[in-house]
């Protein structure tokens, strides 16, 4: 992590110029990870390198990470992006506000300070709103009564903001519509928006994002689970599961190698073994599912219940978060343990964590997995008890 103010290094602005590039090319559409790919080869960069050492700012809260770019590869979680090693050819790439400012391109520098302004009219028409006591205000509006309600920005500016903004936190989730439809977009005021009152410039919006979404202090009391409070969450899990779906979701490994899981690790070897333990139980999940579109089991997870269950927004969230903490934990076994060369994603991940490389205390690191693995657990089986299974009525169709 490291500070999104500061100037990029010249492979990282190539990369911020590539996507503005083909920005101006080809209507304003974000660049696939294929063709980024492809055009970093031809001058012999990696470019999986170039993006693992982005700046960012964050961490797997509801808003989620932030850097100079964004992917659309896990929208719901508003993450930079995930599982890096498995990028699917098709994800595209969008310059962020920070990106634009930071790209070096005149275009993308006049398109942030737009932003700026239709931003600070946002804020304004979010607080003269007359909330009633009861709440439910429609805080909706369409891209054309945002014009009418300022109308001295231009209205290309306006007509276009869903494409600057929609990588911004306070408007992840705010959008419905697209620029291309017949009837254009529509934009949500939300409460967030209050949190940006003051803002004059590109720096001080950029400052209020890290501010935002820079996660508090960790506690430095010592964390310490409960000795079988690991084995409890799995157990637990795997109860819900086989009552909820006739099967089993975990498969055994050695009785010595669980069991070694209740207890306290002091040294890089002990800690490096109960991680391999754990990342193991979590890699022989049992999901059913598509292995060819979904590899892993954590992949198919959400999937599979899916199909079996109603889940709301929130629960889908609740869930790809918990997804990403396990997800995490087999990623620091696999990059910091097991596999040279892979270390940067070791880091990223112990930073999801709320863990910091290198790492010197290796007796609270190891709390502080269980403690997060439990929590994450926990989330799993606690959406999938509330969910609501899919009924066929006598024509077959599906009801809740």
């Amino acid at each position: 992590m490291s500070n999104l103010l500061e100037p990029p290094t010249d492979e990282h602005r190539r990369l911020l110029r590539l996507i503005a590039d083909v920005y101006r090319k080809y209507d304003y559409r974000p660049p696939a990870w294929e063709y980024i790919q492809h055009e970093f080869d031809k001058i012999g960069v990696d470019a999986l390198s170039v993006l693992n050492s982005l700046p960012f700012v964050g961490s797997n809260r509801p808003y989620g990470k932030y850097s100079t770019i964004l992917s659309n590869q896990n929208p719901m979680i508003a993450s930079t992006w995930s599982n890096q090693e498995n990028i699917g050819p098709i994800v595209a790439f969008d310059l962020t506000i920070a990106g634009r400012w930071h790209s070096g391109d005149a275009e993308q520098h006049r398109r942030a300070e737009e932003f700026i302004v239709v931003l600070k009219d946002l804020v304004k028409l979010r607080l003269s709103f007359d909330i009633p006591p009861g709440g439910l205000a429609n805080t909706r509006m369409t891209w054309q009564e945002m014009h009418q309600k300022m109308p001295h920005i231009p209205v290309d500016v306006v007509e276009k903001f869903q494409q600057i903004a929609k990588t911004e936190p306070v408007f992840r989730r705010a959008f419905l519509g697209t620029y291309e439809g017949s009837d254009g977009w529509s934009l949500e005021l939300q409460r967030g928006l209050a949190l940006y009152a003051g803002i004059e410039s590109v720096e001080a919006y950029i400052a209020r994002v890290i501010e935002l979404l820079t996660p508090e202090s960790v506690v430095t009391e010592p964390i310490t689970p409960s000795a079988l409070g690991l084995h409890e969450a799995l157990d637990y899990l795997n109860v819900v599961w086989r009552l909820n779906f006739d099967k089993n979701l975990l498969q055994p490994i050695s009785n010595e190698r669980t069991a070694r899981l209740a207890f306290d690790v002091h040294t890089r070897d002990e800690f490096s073994s109960q991680l391999s333990s754990l990342s193991e139980l979590i890699k022989l999940m049992i999901v059913p599912g598509n292995s060819s579109a979904y590899k892993t089991p954590l992949e198919r997870i959400i999937p599979f219940v899916s199909s079996k269950r109603q889940l709301d927004p929130a629960a889908l969230d609740r869930m790809k978060t918990a997804i990403e903490t396990l997800r995490a934990v087999q990623s620091v076994r696999n990059s910091l343990g097991q596999h040279t060369g892979t270390e940067h994603r070791g880091v990223t991940s112990l930073s999801a964590l709320s863990l910091s490389y290198p790492i010197t205390d290796y007796h609270g690191a190891w709390n502080t997995i269980r403690l997060r693995t439990i929590e994450a657990l926990a989330v799993l089986r606690e959406e999938i008890s509330d969910s609501t299974e899919f009924q066929t009525d006598e024509t077959g169709q599906t009801t809740e």
